[in-house]
């Protein structure tokens, strides 16, 4: 009688135990869903779902720019230009927006398109050891960094004959130009 008692006295204290459910983590973004078990989806950037709710994958941008709009709210900063000969003033550029003069590293941004009064191209072109060419305004001989600093569009080859039009002979080599 004693062993029947004892097995009923623990069935009753078994019943009467709480019962303990397992925890389910608590999941608030991407890193803790894939934390939780849950599996990524094959998808860009990946998400994660964890019950009913989905989480994407935050992917950091490499370096210090931002993601920029296209929108047009034109803009006038001041780009340090880097001269091999002598210090160079500062160049006002036009941007398309405040984002993109703020990622090319431009200071003191103002509303608008820069003046029209323009850099001393020739003295700019110049001081880096360009050749300028007044009547095309483009500077030959210049290194891509050069004439983008200085607010050029830059050809590593242009023709020798382009500001020729009646050239007949024309020899197959490229120019280095930067043409404002």
């Amino acid at each position: 009688m004693k062993k029947s008692l004892l097995i009923l006295s623990f069935f009753v204290l078994s019943a009467c135990a709480p019962i303990i459910k397992p925890t389910t983590p608590t999941v608030s973004n991407f890193d803790e869903c894939i934390a939780a078990g849950n599996p990524a989806m094959e998808s860009y950037p990946r998400q994660c779902r964890h019950e009913d709710q989905t989480f994407t994958e935050v992917i950091e941008i490499p370096g210090d720019e931002k993601p920029c709009t296209k929108e047009y709210m034109p803009v006038c900063g001041e780009v340090q230009v880097q001269c091999i000969k002598a210090p160079c003033p500062p160049l006002k550029t036009t941007y398309p927006n405040r984002c993109m003069a703020e990622n090319a590293g431009a200071q003191d941004i103002q509303e608008g398109s820069c003046q029209e009064e323009g850099p001393d191209l020739k003295g700019t072109c110049e001081s880096a050891e360009g050749t300028w060419l007044p009547d095309s305004s483009e500077c030959e001989n210049l290194s891509k960094e050069s004439c983008e600093n200085i607010g050029g569009t830059y050809n590593e080859c242009a023709s020798a004959c382009r500001n020729d039009p009646e050239a007949e002979i024309c020899t197959l080599q490229c120019i280095l130009v930067c043409q404002f």
